[in-house]
């Protein structure tokens, strides 16, 4: 851009000399003048230039002869024409400084310079995805993905999103903001700037599981009479499903059990609590928790005979002392 405002200058200070010394000579240099049309455009625009406006005192408009320069570097990129129309379309993405010189019949010019924006490249957007992430790639929390998008030459018209193969939605400006709950997303998205240059579509696969397992102990009676307990439970996850389950016994630590919905434990006399632990793939996680007693003892009330034995020892006990007493009321030689 230095470089064109530079040329900028230069054009000027010929013109003025070159004026100067055709006022010396007392021949007026011909007006130099044109439009274009348009003054911004993208990758497939045509700019036309008319120059039909030149004139000179000395001779017709017609007869005036112009030249271009289309990158305003200073090369003319055509030869000197009576025709005052011509078309240019440009490959690279710049501001560009236009030059006409018009020249009359006594060799005498002048010159001038339009300004247009030509943009053939399309504006970048980056996505950036906010939430807590857990195992296996999956968000445990909500998610809100923010989309930016630039474009340095023109601006951004719109951004445009669809998520789940629905439909596109547009945002005007530069900016766009998706929340997304549980599931599985597929979210697409692009940009327009202003002139009408198409972002290629962009793709981001989000997955989201924000709830954990279900999770339900099928719990043993309140005394257990073996020292062999089966455990069992049943869970289910329908977000990202299941990955295993995890016991730990009397405050221990965890051991993994794979998907198995059951466990064999050997337990010695006395109350336990058994902890059950369902994890999904996304790592969300359920825990619920049983506590029994167990007692083995064949004494016990509560043990597996229901205090059966020690009932038989009491009665007997008491029978053999009854006895006793009997036998020792009993008159001699009865």
């Amino acid at each position: 851009m230095a470089r064109v405002a530079g040329m900028r200058v230069d054009y000027a200070n010929r013109t003025m000399r070159l004026f100067s010394a055709s006022v010396l000579m007392g021949h007026e240099p011909p007006s130099a003048t044109f439009t274009v049309t348009p003054t911004r455009g993208n990758g497939t625009a045509v700019f036309s230039v008319n120059a039909s406006a030149v004139s000179s005192p000395y001779q017709p408009s017609a007869t005036l002869q112009v030249r271009w320069d289309w990158e305003g570097d200073g090369s003319w990129d055509t030869n000197w024409t009576t025709a005052k129309t011509a078309f240019h379309s440009y490959v690279s993405s710049d501001t560009f400084s236009i030059a006409l010189e018009v020249m009359d019949g006594q060799g005498v010019t002048n010159r001038t310079t339009r300004t247009v924006l030509a943009d053939s490249t399309p504006p970048t957007t980056t996505a950036t995805v906010s939430g807590e992430l857990g195992a296996d790639n999956w968000y445990i929390t909500n998610v809100v993905v923010n989309l930016s998008s630039q474009d340095p030459l023109d601006g951004v018209a719109s951004v445009s999103v669809r998520v789940d193969n629905g439909s596109w939605a547009a945002t005007l400006g530069s900016h766009a903001t998706l929340r997304l709950h549980d599931g599985r997303h597929f979210v697409e998205y692009n940009a327009t700037d202003l002139l009408g240059n198409v972002e290629p579509e962009h793709t981001i696969v989000l997955k989201i599981d924000t709830v954990p397992p279900d999770l339900l102990i099928r719990p043993p009676a309140s005394v257990v009479t073996s020292s062999d307990i089966v455990l069992t439970w049943s869970g289910m996850d329908s977000g990202s499903g299941l990955a295993g389950y995890e016991v730990g016994v009397d405050g221990g630590n965890f051991g993994l059990v794979a998907l198995n919905e059951s466990v064999t434990l050997h337990l010695s006399d006395g109350t336990h609590d058994v902890r059950v632990k369902a994890l999904d793939q996304a790592g969300n996680s359920a825990v619920q928790e049983v506590m029994f007693r167990v007692d083995t003892d064949i004494l016990s009330f509560s043990g597996p005979y229901a205090g059966l034995p020690t009932v038989a020892i009491i009665v007997g006990v008491m029978a053999a002392v009854a006895y006793f007493f009997w036998k020792r009321r009993r008159p001699p030689g009865t």
